[in-house]
């Protein structure tokens, strides 16, 4: 997150090249090392390294700044240069481990921890205490294989200081035969506020394993106060026979939050021990990707697999992930001798169209299969969708959207993957505006990134948190469970609680277009009635932090922030009324314009 300082400009949505000077560093030393930390795609070229004019024999090493790094021992890795901890809620802090030695062996990892600062560990590690002055040392063991894990595991802090404490965490790994520096990071502990939980909008973490919040230390009641409300779960990986895990599904049920399903449909279909389920060609030879127009044994297992799965956990929400071809779709069959004589008794009179009736007919099969499977288990109507299925769109040229929706898919699910810099989060809002215009209600649940596209602050995702909220979405899905940490999760809750008051509005109201900021500020805003919703952002933070806002109003209204529940002022029914939202750290604003 220093691009400032390194003078890297702001995406505009095409790529570029940006020198990055390192200068003034003053030091000395015989080798130059360099990590990368990358992001989706990082590309490096040309590194040179330039003798300092300054004398090198001047230079004293701080050891307060000592940084650990090598190519031939395991090292540990904070991903930010500060962590920050919840108090009374215990909450992740992922870590990495680098080690390229390929050597299998145990390893120490020790946490010098501040008094007033408690850690827990996931299942699989081993972790003991020790009392020492001013604090607690803990010592986590694990088994490593020599190799390099970017998620190695998580670290759960739980604070009792005050709000906004700081503290320092102190670190080094040993194993045996060698050891690794102490490496030292800061720590500040912040206040979560309860967050209530929503009604009509689903709040999860999305691409989270239910065994990953099973392993969370207090982990529902952490989901309570961040205002969590929906649990995730990728029934395919829950082991029937792991009666703990099914146990703890049922205390989710019991305490009253929702259930969300991920499964990666008709992917399980194994095309090398069923070679019959791809394309058949005329020379007796087939091809290597899912033939469309098969609907054999294996297709027909694969069904009664997602079916059966429905039914054991009984969510409320389906997500599906279907990337069976390209971006071009079934390109074989147009080839294949299945797939030509269904076609040609099929009265279809073009392959477009063609292959959109049988992704229609595919999706029907799976459909019906769930709503029966889960209806006989004692569950209701499960709402589905699948991972960038849009309004307007056949994606892959296959699987028709606006012929399924509402009855056979009841949401579309965008995909803005982005290392959420400003230029990304006014496309975000763009885009599930894009398709909240095309639907008749808010059935928009967006796929977003809590980290994987790059470690950004948590007030970005914030931001695009609410772009999403306030263009028309009714939850919001994350494609990682790697990286969640406790700023993402204070951001998080704050989302919650800004949209708490608003949530009728943001669920059952439409987009509203007559109001206007001057850019590069932005507005977003929902209606329902004479209520409105507005979202007053200025991402790029350069702006000056006092926007005016025009907009026509319906009736006679107080300006109040959705936060705080506090009247900033007063607007009177007609067009063109203004009123001004002042940003000071956050960069947007939710605002609800009240009827009186």
């Amino acid at each position: 997150c220093d691009q400032e300082v390194f003078g890297v400009p702001e995406p505009e949505g095409e790529a570029f090249v940006h020198e990055l000077r390192f200068g003034g560093l003053a030091t000395r030393g015989r080798y130059v090392g360099i990590v990368f930390g990358g992001t989706a795609l990082t590309c490096s070229d040309e590194l040179f390294i330039y003798r300092g004019e300054h004398d090198p024999q001047t230079v004293q090493f701080d050891p307060e700044q000592t940084v650990e790094f090598s190519l031939t021992r395991p090292m540990v890795r904070f991903l930010k240069p500060g962590i920050t901890i919840i108090n009374h809620v215990f909450t992740p802090t992922p870590i990495s481990l680098l080690d390229e030695s390929g050597i299998t062996r145990q390893v120490r990892l020790r946490l010098d921890l501040d008094e007033g600062i408690e850690a827990q560990v996931e299942s699989g590690w081993d972790i003991s205490t020790e009392s020492m002055e001013g604090g607690t040392r803990y010592t986590i063991t694990a088994d490593i294989d020599g190799s390099s894990h970017v998620d190695w595991g998580r670290i759960f802090f739980k604070g009792s200081l005050s709000d906004g404490q700081t503290a320092q965490l102190e670190y080094s790994l040993d194993w045996g035969e060698g050891f690794g520096p102490t490496s030292k990071v800061p720590i500040i502990a912040l206040d979560m506020p309860p967050a209530p939980r929503l009604e009509h909008l689903m709040m999860s973490l999305g691409w989270f394993l239910l065994s990953s919040m099973q392993k969370w230390p207090e982990g529902l009641d952490a989901a309570e106060v961040i205002g969590i409300n929906t649990i995730s779960a990728f029934a395919h990986w829950m082991n029937p026979s792991d009666t703990d895990l099914w146990d703890f599904r049922d205390q989710v049920a019991s305490r009253g939050f929702k259930m969300l399903n991920i499964t990666s449909a008709f992917h399980r279909i194994n095309l090398a021990s069923n070679p019959e389920a791809t394309c058949q060609f005329s020379d007796g030879s087939h091809g290597q990707k899912l033939c469309p127009s098969y609907r054999g044994a294996a297709y027909q297992q694969e069904i009664q697999r997602i079916a059966r799965e429905s039914a054991s956990l009984l969510p409320d929400i389906l997500s599906t992930d279907i990337e069976l071809w390209s971006w071009q779709g079934p390109v074989d069959a147009e080839n294949c001798t299945r797939c030509q004589a269904d076609f040609a008794t099929s009265g279809i009179d073009t392959w477009d169209e063609w292959k959109l009736s049988k992704g229609l007919e595919m999706w029907t099969d799976l459909y019906q299969a769930v709503q029966d499977a889960v209806g006989s288990a004692g569950g209701g109507t499960v709402e589905m969708g699948s991972y960038d299925w849009r309004p307007g769109q056949d994606y892959q040229f296959f699987w028709p959207f606006d012929a399924l929706y509402p009855q056979l898919v009841q949401n579309s699910q965008v995909s803005t993957y982005t290392p959420l810099r400003p230029w990304h989060i006014a496309l975000i809002g763009d885009e599930v505006r894009s398709d909240r215009i095309l639907l008749p209600r808010s059935d928009v649940l967006p796929w977003l990134t809590p980290g994987d596209a790059g470690v950004f602050r948590g007030e970005a995702l914030r931001c695009a948190m609410l772009e999403c909220f306030l263009n028309g979405a009714r939850g919001i899905q994350f494609w990682s469970s790697r990286y969640w940490d406790g700023e993402y999760l204070l951001a998080y809750n704050q989302v919650v609680r800004e949209i708490a008051a608003i949530e009728d509005i943001l669920a059952d109201g439409e987009i509203y277009s007559n109001t206007h900021v001057q850019a590069p500020a932005r507005v977003s805003a929902i209606r329902r009635g004479d209520d409105l919703a507005l979202l007053v952002g200025e991402y790029s933070g350069h702006a000056p932090s006092r926007i005016d806002v025009d907009l026509d109003v319906p009736v006679d209204s107080d300006v109040i922030d959705s936060l705080t529940g506090q009247v900033l002022s007063e607007l009177s029914a007609g067009a063109d009324r203004v009123f001004t939202v002042s940003l000071q750290d956050h960069r947007s604003r939710v605002i609800w314009i009240r009827p009186k």
